[in-house]
């Protein structure tokens, strides 16, 4: 055996090590899942969705204000409907001023490109807390 405990080989961590949760924590872990709360809030977020108009981002926000919807939940919503885990969003958090300089975001609706000011609400620190809360 290595003389390092904290140091393994495959084969010693093969038998040494639990391969799958024991059934108090997989307990546990269901208690605090998100999982849960989306399913208690999706009417709301589709509501919300319907609501929105697509010409005007701003508009979400005034919906989600007006809705006491968290800005958090709502993402969570989107990460799991687009299937974008919160390790791309790490990596946006960690790119955001070289993938938007100008703190703008260009977008098209089909009607036209539309322009929406990144830095008004979606700040840099923005990014920040709601991945760390997206990663929980």
């Amino acid at each position: 055996m290595n003389d390092d405990k904290y140091e393994r080989t495959l084969e010693e961590l093969e038998q040494h090590a639990c391969k799958w949760w024991p059934r108090e924590v997989r307990k546990e872990a269901q208690k605090i899942s998100i999982l849960h709360t989306l399913l208690d809030t999706q009417e709301k977020f589709i509501s919300i969705l319907k609501l929105a108009d697509k010409n005007n981002a701003n508009n979400l926000f005034e919906i989600l204000d007006a809705s006491n919807f968290a800005y958090n939940l709502f993402l969570k919503h989107l990460v799991v409907l687009t299937d974008f885990g919160s390790e791309p969003l790490q990596r946006i958090n960690k790119n955001f001023t070289n993938m938007f300089p100008t703190g703008k975001l260009v977008y098209n609706t089909g009607t036209g490109k539309k322009l929406y000011r990144l830095y008004n609400r979606w700040s840099r620190q923005f990014f920040q807390n709601i991945s760390r809360q997206c990663s929980m």
